[in-house]
């Protein structure tokens, strides 16, 4: 689920970012509708088919909306609100670093990148909050992740002295090159932050509010606040796009949403911080995308950096789960060979 949640984001990222992301925190307004639509469609279609599996709208047994005894369970407002704050902070944070990047001349990708950092705070955060204990994998995985986030840095360092490309300062909020590519990584590990936060707030409260509902609830406000962009977009006549603009628009918007709901349900049912090194896949996707379609080219420590992630992908998931089944094959062995010891005797 969470490598299906960075395909989803990695995508949508891309689309958003290589598309609106010069128009800064207005260009949210283009992803609000779709990502918005999207979580009515699938809370409605949730609620109609309890409804008629069950004969009512809401659960006897931990229902998000009340209480056994039939009063509102306000306490669920701070699950709810705690993600639709860190959900849109964390959109607020990459759109003004995909904003930075894009003008500094830095793949948009390298911003997303920095969510790998928010494995290192789940780490820590869940292991002292919830006895999460990772393994020895788990841990090479995640090094491999924070290897990733610490070249992509140094390549965003460097990357105003290494290019001889045409910069704008007015791009980039009147900053130097050099300096504005530094901030926008720094944006990147501000969402990290946030996304860890919102982590914390899924784990804490997975018994009354659900992985898939809490993602459903947080991000159909989350987008819904972005439809407020869309005002001064309309007043200053900035919609000038044609049909195909306006189907990436919606297409990112869903594909956007789709991974954040994703990786609520990987947070909740899972370890948090392999989960969201599996999700932070979506910065590879991103980076791809953006080389190959945009044009916008890897350095050589980008290219080392998202090698590190694809490693750490690997060691989190697959390399994980295979060793897993061949200990518990040697184990079931040893089992065997123990109980047909005393008849051999």
């Amino acid at each position: 689920m969470s490598l299906l949640a960075g395909a989803c984001m990695g995508t949508g990222n891309f689309l958003f970012a290589s598309n609106f992301s010069d128009k800064g925190l207005l260009g949210l307004g283009m992803v609000g509708p779709s990502g918005t639509l999207l979580c009515v469609v699938i809370r409605l279609i949730k609620e109609i088919n309890y409804r008629r599996r069950n004969g009512s709208w809401i659960k006897e047994k931990n229902s998000r909306v009340k209480t056994p005894e039939g009063k509102w369970k306000w306490s669920s407002c701070i699950p709810l609100w705690g993600n639709i704050l860190t959900n849109f902070g964390y959109l607020v944070c990459l759109t003004l670093g995909w904003k930075l990047a894009k003008a500094c001349g830095l793949n948009q990708g390298v911003i997303a990148a920095m969510l790998s950092l928010a494995s290192l705070f789940n780490i820590v955060i869940f292991y002292f909050k919830f006895g999460e204990k990772i393994s020895a994998l788990h841990l090479v995985g995640i090094a491999f992740a924070i290897a990733c986030v610490i070249c992509i840095s140094m390549a965003a360092a460097s990357k105003g002295k290494d290019t001889t490309e045409e910069f704008d300062p007015d791009k980039a909020f009147g900053l130097d090159k050099e300096v504005g590519a530094l901030l926008a990584v720094f944006c990147g590990v501000l969402a990290a932050i946030l996304m860890s936060t919102k982590h914390f707030f899924i784990k804490l409260y997975k018994k009354t509010y659900s992985g898939v509902d809490l993602g459903v609830d947080a991000t159909m406000f989350e987008f819904g606040i972005c439809l407020f962009f869309l005002v001064p977009l309309i007043q200053e006549g900035n919609l000038d796009y044609g049909a195909w603009e306006y189907f990436i628009a919606c297409t990112a918007g869903c594909l956007m949403a789709l991974g954040r709901v994703f990786i609520s349900i990987g947070v909740s049912q899972g370890l948090a911080a392999p989960a969201n090194a599996l999700m932070s896949t979506h910065s590879i996707h991103q980076a791809s995308w953006s080389a190959i379609v945009a044009g916008q080219a890897l350095s050589l420590l980008q290219v080392l950096g998202l090698t590190f992630g694809i490693l750490g992908v690997f060691s989190i998931s697959f390399l994980d789960a295979l060793v897993s089944k061949m200990m518990l094959k040697r184990q079931l062995s040893r089992a065997k060979s123990q109980e047909s010891a005393p008849g051999d005797v």
